[in-house]
């Protein structure tokens, strides 16, 4: 009974939020309030794109690992903002590009998702294969 409680007041309190909102965007007087609210500009969002499931990896681990792979610093998304403003490490076996690229140090975990992949020590863009998890052709810069 006490979870039907908690959503009732959670449900309640987004539509209190969201009277209060569109009548603030019309720029009419709050309800029990004697202000009236300014129209301002529309708000912005910056929506950046998360991996559904990511390795995060601590610098402690880096360095209490024994890297057998290479690894960088990047970004990457399906949009070059994204791609360019996201920063993961990122490694892998062999040289740049030659093979597939992993979340995790132990190569077990293979990046499958974006299509963009960005080196930041360079800020060259490449194409990225999901499917297959490796670099492709440089696909311009970062500006």
């Amino acid at each position: 009974m006490k979870t039907k409680s908690s959503f009732s007041q959670i449900l309640f309190f987004v539509i209190a939020i969201s009277l209060f909102t569109n009548l603030q965007a019309q720029g009419q007087t709050v309800p029990g309030s004697s202000l009236a609210v300014n129209l301002r500009p529309a708000h912005t969002f910056n929506f950046q794109e998360l991996p559904v499931s990511s390795k995060t990896t601590s610098d402690t681990e880096l360095t209490t690992t024994k890297l057998t792979s290479n690894h960088f610093t990047g970004g990457l998304g399906s949009i070059t903002q994204t791609a360019c403003e996201s920063a993961y490490t990122f490694f892998y076996s062999g040289g740049f590009g030659t093979g597939p690229i992993y979340w995790d140090p132990s190569l077990t975990t293979k990046v499958t998702w974006g299509t963009l992949i960005v080196d930041h020590s360079t800020s060259i863009i490449y194409n990225f294969n999901a499917s297959t998890s490796t670099i492709g052709s440089p696909a311009g810069n970062c500006q």
